[in-house]
């Protein structure tokens, strides 16, 4: 607990931990109100003209994909209802920002840095939605339907809250399975309660993706932290494969809507399922295979008859297949050439450190979470700036701009606590 209060702190006042906290805030409007919505514009203002100041690099491939994102805006008659003029400015915003649009060393640890920053305020946040949970702290509405339907939003007031317990319990896993060594009794102690309150959220939320995700990052985490030791690795097999028994036998409970979703036993499961949504993708796809029935945009299916009323705000139901739908080809292709080489980065990589294991884990999740969520070019959506963010730092890693140093938590571990040469640490790694 030191080491991440001491980060937290060593962060406090950089830009990096402001982004961290208004994604934070956005996700806590159940409880916060709305003051992390009505900050977030200001701060993507604030963070692109920061990265246009700092860029040394241009991703040409980034600015291929606008260009396409462009062209299915200019070559498609999108109803004025969709504001797709607007969306696509913030978009590009949103990517001079978070992705490596542009870069540069200093750029990419300020990302470093507020993408680890959100996944320790991710666990702060599902901590908080479970004691309020357990205390009986919620509003009538949604003690209704998690009564009647057994779904928990919580805070976010939407369905973001698995991902949010999937990304929580990896963290834990991760920074535990690197640093338990060093923790007292008590600490040990907070940080299983920690993820307890995050296996309880995930499985309220009743997100099957979340769970899916969870599993296989979870995997991956084990795998990086002790792939360089045979022994180590058996270990962690048996002991993940005895994890799932405990928590099955002790959380059972929290997963029982999910379970009846997949056993088709509960009629009024498909209310969060975006099974249905899918083939209407394929048909805009196939309508219009080059470059898309437009950006930000759907056209048939589920919600395109109520676009309209609700400003364009769409649910896609696939952020993979919203790529092709929307885009085409020609904006698969570009999001192939960003996503696959850091993929392939990931599972060539050998280190067992703790920065590896962390943000190999978050690959996972933005590989898997998006085929069922359709949140890629949604700019509007925490997850929207954490998917570019995610393949912004596996790039920086990948290319040698970032280095796993970059995140070494142990000088945390030796500072006092509050330590004040802590904060000019923190403004030196984001000043280099």
């Amino acid at each position: 607990m030191k080491i991440l209060i001491n980060y937290l702190y060593a962060h406090f006042w950089s830009l990096s931990f402001l982004c961290a906290f208004v994604f934070f805030a956005m996700d806590m409007s159940g409880i916060m109100g709305p003051i992390g919505y009505q900050l977030y514009y200001p701060i993507l203002g604030l963070t692109a003209i920061y990265c246009l100041m700092h860029s040394k690099k241009i991703g040409w491939v980034f600015v291929a994909y606008l260009g396409v994102c462009l062209l299915s805006y200019m070559f498609n008659d999108i109803p004025k209802y969709y504001r797709t003029t607007e969306r696509l400015i913030v978009f590009a915003g949103l990517l001079v920002s978070f992705s490596n649009l542009v870069n540069s060393r200093r750029i990419a640890l300020m990302r470093l840095h507020l993408f680890h920053t959100f996944c320790i305020l991710s666990t702060i946040l599902v901590v908080i939605n479970y004691i309020m949970f357990a205390t009986g702290q919620i509003n009538s509405s949604q003690a209704s339907t998690y009564q009647n339907i057994g779904l928990y939003t919580g805070s976010t007031m939407n369905n973001e809250m698995g991902l949010l317990g999937a990304v929580s319990i990896m963290f834990i896993i991760a920074f535990c399975g690197k640093y338990i060594k060093t923790f007292s009794k008590i600490e040990k102690i907070i940080m299983l309660g920690c993820l307890v309150c995050a296996i309880s959220m995930m499985g309220m939320a009743s997100s099957r993706m979340g769970l899916i995700c969870t599993l296989l990052s979870v995997i991956f985490v084990l795998y990086k932290l002790n792939s360089k030791n045979p022994k180590k690795l058996l270990g962690a097999a048996v002991l993940f494969v005895i994890g799932i028994f405990v928590v099955s036998s002790l959380f059972g409970d929290k997963f029982r809507f999910m379970m009846a979703k997949n056993a088709n036993q509960i009629e009024s499961a498909d209310v969060s399922s975006r099974d249905a949504t899918w083939p209407f993708r394929i048909i805009e796809f196939k309508e219009s295979p080059v470059y898309g029935v437009g950006f930000a945009r759907i056209k048939y299916g589920l919600g395109a008859d109520i676009a309209e009323e609700l400003g364009g705000t769409i649910e896609s139901g696939s952020g993979w297949l919203s790529v092709l739908s929307q885009t085409g080809l020609l904006g698969a292709a570009c999001i192939l050439i960003i996503v696959l080489p850091n993929i392939v980065y990931l599972f060539r990589h050998r280190s067992n450190s703790y920065c590896a294991a962390w943000y190999s884990g978050m690959c996972v999740m933005f590989v898997m979470q998006p085929i069922s969520e359709g949140y890629i070019t949604t700019v509007g959506a925490v997850l929207c700036c954490l998917f570019w963010l995610n393949y912004s730092v596996i790039d920086s890693f990948r290319k040698g701009v970032l280095r796993e140093e970059d995140l070494d938590l142990s000088v945390y571990k030796q500072s006092k606590w509050f330590d004040r040469r802590l904060l000019k640490l923190g403004k030196t790694k984001n000043k280099k």
